[in-house]
């Protein structure tokens, strides 16, 4: 009998040592929180390209890389949640995603619109759609694998549904 209470008292010691919905979340919006960072200058990033000033392209360039650095960092040295890792893993595949194209087609993109208007031609004009589309395709691929990983972090601190009710 004495052995049957033990083990009921450890069950609930233990069930209750499992970490709330509330602190799910706040795990939850420190990846967030990164994330909109890297999102917003990103965003300053893309918004350059329309004005084709080789100068405002390359300091919003740097600025994004610089966030995405900083970013991974700040992942880096996040604990593990519940000594889960998933969720946070997720978000350092995006930001390295991020990393990756920013080294790679945006780069190239720059270049491409550095260009003077004369050598800007068809050849061009189609290299830049396919960087673009390819971004857009890597981008939304990273960003839906995450969205997804974070649904399945918060599902077992019952937390999804507050998440959505924010």
């Amino acid at each position: 009998m004495r052995y049957l209470a033990f083990l009921l008292v450890l069950s609930f010691t233990l069930y209750s040592c499992k970490p709330s919905a509330k602190e799910a979340i706040s795990y939850s919006d420190k990846v967030s929180v990164e994330n909109s960072k890297i999102s917003e200058k990103y965003d300053k990033l893309l918004e350059s390209y329309n004005e084709y000033d080789p100068k405002e392209m390359d300091a919003a360039y740097d600025d994004v890389k610089k966030q995405v650095e900083e970013s991974l960092n700040a992942m880096k040295k996040l604990p593990d949640f519940d000594g889960k890792s998933t969720f946070k893993q997720g978000a350092v595949d995006l930001f390295n995603v991020y990393s990756s194209i920013l080294n790679n087609e945006h780069k190239r993109i720059i270049e491409l619109l550095k260009l003077p208007e004369n050598e800007y031609k068809e050849k061009e004009k189609n290299e830049y759609e396919a960087l673009r589309n390819a971004v857009n395709k890597k981008t939304a691929t990273a960003t839906e694998k995450l969205q997804e990983l974070q649904k399945k972090f918060l599902e077992p601190y019952s937390a999804v549904e507050l998440v959505k009710e924010k």
